[in-house]
């Protein structure tokens, strides 16, 4: 029986766990055991067949991967994320930084990560640059949207289990679980930790911005279920609106399969999950279109672009759209301008044609990835090849220098 063990190198992000849990989906437990090395706060969310190895903040993660190697007897590591440490206080955890050497380990290494380059961040109003790392050339760069690698130690892969599993479920079902209405439209939003709590420290403004949107007409008149780590006050008075705490993956997809409309404010999120589900998809973004509009909104004093609130990555985001094909999968609106944003959700919540011309888009995006790889063809392709050269090839190259 083959043995993966998982690393997740953020306690507050629950996009890095999915990936991880996606592929469990499709490779299942008969063949495979599973362990995780991460965060306590991420033990709830876990499959109980699984074994966990909790880092310690006096131990660095290094030692802690490695002593879980050892323990599990793995087969294979997966990073579930090349450089993004959002562990505070935790030994090792440094951004950017991979945690592993080539030689550490002694079995394959792979890394889910939506680039197999690496790219600087600047925060809005930061002089500070993120640098996140390029995927190591020994890691095999694991890939779950685009459809052409730009390096060697590129799989490309479709995972399609967890997302059959959501479809078949009845919206009944669903919504009956979470105390929803089948007869009315549903509406999803969903944020992770990090911005969720990032947006509150500096943005304290947005979920009021928000709330306002949702309790327009004719908004007012669908279900919506925000899932957030903890209840927004900003929301509270809204009484067609349903605060729903962090739920398992599994259960996530099911909402996402259920909804008329997923409501997104960051490209990098679980909106690719509406994509693979045939659920329309509205990213509220900002642009200069919008720089009228900043006195008195939340963005006052401290406007900026964004495709990924609060962190803006507009470049990023538009690179990602053209490599992964998503453009037709999804409308975007102005935040800021309030009547844009009433009018495109409104439309996708209750307009058929609207809505079946994005579903089409999704089925063919879908189909375009059909013909790749499963996750069990990527393991055991891994475990019995050489590792990964160190040459990108002429497209990854050309993508380095810029």
């Amino acid at each position: 029986m083959r043995k993966l063990l998982f690393v997740v190198t953020t306690g507050s992000n629950m996009g890095d766990l999915s990936l991880c849990q996606a592929w469990i989906a499709d490779l299942g437990h008969r063949r495979y055991r599973y362990g995780f090395v991460l965060s306590p706060r991420l033990a709830p969310f876990l499959d109980p067949r699984d074994e966990r190895f909790f880092f310690a903040p006096e131990v660095h993660v290094r030692e802690t991967i490695l002593a879980a190697v050892e323990r599990f007897a793995a087969d294979a590591v997966v990073v579930a994320c090349n450089g993004f440490w959002n562990l505070p206080g935790q030994e090792g955890a440094t951004f950017g930084s991979f945690p592993l050497e080539p030689h550490d380990l002694g079995v394959p290494v792979l890394s889910f990560d939506p680039f197999e380059i690496g790219f600087d961040l600047r925060l809005p109003g930061s002089a500070e640059a993120k640098r996140f790392a390029a995927v190591p050339h020994w890691v095999w760069a694991l890939r779950y949207m685009s459809l052409e690698p730009t390096s060697p130690n590129a799989r490309h892969f479709r995972a399609r289990r967890a997302y059959a599993a959501a479809r078949r479920r009845p919206r009944a079902e669903t919504l009956a679980r979470h105390g929803g209405d089948p007869d009315k439209r549903m509406l999803v939003y969903a944020v992770s930790r990090n911005r969720f709590d990032y947006i509150q420290e500096h943005f304290p403004g947005y979920y009021r911005h928000l709330g306002g949107l949702l309790a327009r007409p004719p908004l007012d008149r669908a279900q919506v279920f925000v899932l957030a780590p903890r209840p927004l006050p900003e929301l509270a008075g809204l009484a067609h609106v349903r605060q729903v705490p962090f739920v398992p993956y599994e259960e996530f997809l099911a909402l996402v399969g259920a909804a008329d409309l997923y409501l997104a404010d960051s490209l990098l999120s679980c909106i690719v999950d509406a994509f693979h589900l045939g659920t329309p998809a509205l990213l509220l973004a900002n642009s200069e279109a919008s720089r009228g509009l900043e006195a008195g909104s939340f963005l006052a004093g401290r406007f900026f672009p964004y495709r990924v609130f609060p962190y803006g990555m507009c470049e990023i985001s538009e690179a990602l759209e053209r490599r992964f094909g998503i453009a037709s999968c999804y409308e975007v609106a102005e935040v800021l301008n309030e009547t844009e944003v009433v009018d495109r959700a409104a439309a996708l919540l209750f307009d058929d044609e609207r809505r079946a011309a994005l579903k089409r888009a999704c089925r063919r995006w879908r189909r375009q990835r059909s013909a790749l790889p499963k996750p069990r063809a990527i393991v055991e392709e891994v475990l019995t090849a050489v590792p990964p050269t160190n040459q990108p090839n002429e497209r990854g190259r050309d993508e380095q220098q810029r």
